[in-house]
């Protein structure tokens, strides 16, 4: 599974992604930018003088500047940062697994208070040409939110949250175990696929060399769910029925216990 963090300017983006490495090791993917550094030892960006030369995913301009990633960049990775228009490039670069993207929210002016932070000599006339692009940048993911348009995502996206970040300990501390409980859940019904898969009580055909056509279908009644494995396993968790019936299935099989996010 990927995770997928969007945000507007200074919610707390990197802070989030650098917490969720120092605990758990995910690895955020570092994204390619024509800006130059903001500091001499800044990180979480490969910085190039030109975009020319790469097979750019999800690009996108921002006050002039490239600003994108790499198949290679995405592979590697467990949480990426990216602008709205972006995540349907990312789910598709990925099509055989799973993408839980989490829209982080921030009151406007403690964003403003963060972003006077780091630019304090041309923060407030940047950060206030900023917000009128976010405004509209974001504009199309809100509506989604709102109206639950599933149009907005591919289908390997197997959900989309919003987290709100109050600047402080308890909020980055929630917002990291909420994310994690994410992964976690997500890792255990993929172990119940994959052992229901291993059992031939689920059947997989695979259809096509790199796996994107996956179906899995159960032996008994010939249900097929057209899903690479790691989405099927999403959408076990975002169905309330299909995850009953799945873990009936796993613990008729008296496996080992779940793993819990406090586990390790």
């Amino acid at each position: 599974m990927k995770l997928i963090l969007v945000g507007k300017s200074a919610t707390g983006k990197d802070t989030v992604a650098t917490a969720l490495n120092e605990a758990y090791g995910y690895r955020r993917a570092e994204s390619y930018t024509t800006r130059p550094k903001r500091t001499p030892d800044e990180r979480g960006h490969h910085f190039v003088e030109s975009a020319e030369g790469y097979a750019a995913v999800a690009p996108v301009k921002i006050q002039g500047y490239d600003y994108f990633l790499t198949k290679e960049e995405i592979d590697k990775s467990d949480v990426i940062i990216v602008e709205p228009s972006g995540i349907d490039a990312v789910c598709k670069a990925v099509p055989t697994e799973a993408v839980y993207v989490v829209y982080l929210k921030a009151d406007r002016e403690a964003r403003k208070e963060q972003f006077l932070r780091r630019d304090p000599e041309n923060g407030e006339t940047t950060f206030e040409q900023r917000d009128k692009e976010d405004a509209e940048r974001f504009a199309e993911l809100e509506r989604f939110i709102e109206h639950t348009d599933e149009r907005f995502l591919c289908s390997n996206a197997a959900a989309i949250v919003s987290l709100e970040n109050h600047y402080d300990e308890d909020s980055l501390l929630q917002i990291v175990a909420t994310i994690r409980n994410a992964f976690v859940r997500h890792d255990n019904m993929r172990r119940i696929v994959d052992d229901l898969l291993r059992e031939e009580t689920l059947v997989a055909d695979y259809k096509g060399d790199t796996g994107d056509e996956i179906r899995i279908r159960h032996t008994d009644d010939g249900i097929v769910c057209g899903a690479p494995t790691d989405v099927f396993s999403a959408i076990c968790l975002s169905n309330e029925s299909n995850r009953a019936n799945i873990c009936e299935m796993w613990l008729n099989s008296h496996h080992e216990p779940f793993a819990s996010a406090t586990d390790a």
